[in-house]
């Protein structure tokens, strides 16, 4: 099993499949983060889809932390977006 830090770094050479493993070790995680946030469904969606949609773009933050909070990092970031619009 790969570690998130080897995804990651996989993720910055473009493979989708671990992109998908990080997706899926995270998501329900992060949805649980993103349910308390109180804008509609389909905001809540898109910050979900934004967020890994950065992971894939790729950050110079994903090396100074930990994955965990490198995409918590992330997910609170995109909440404060859409909560100041």
């Amino acid at each position: 099993m790969n570690s998130d830090r080897d995804l990651l770094e996989r993720i910055q050479l473009r493979d989708q499949q671990a992109l998908q493993q990080l997706y899926d070790r995270y998501e329900n995680a992060l949805w649980k983060l993103i349910s308390r946030c109180p804008v509609c469904i389909k905001t809540k969606e898109r910050i979900l889809k934004e967020t890994f949609h950065q992971v894939w773009e790729g950050s110079p933050l994903a090396s100074n932390m930990s994955p965990t909070t490198y995409l918590l990092q992330i997910v609170k970031e995109r909440i404060r977006h859409y909560q100041r619009d």
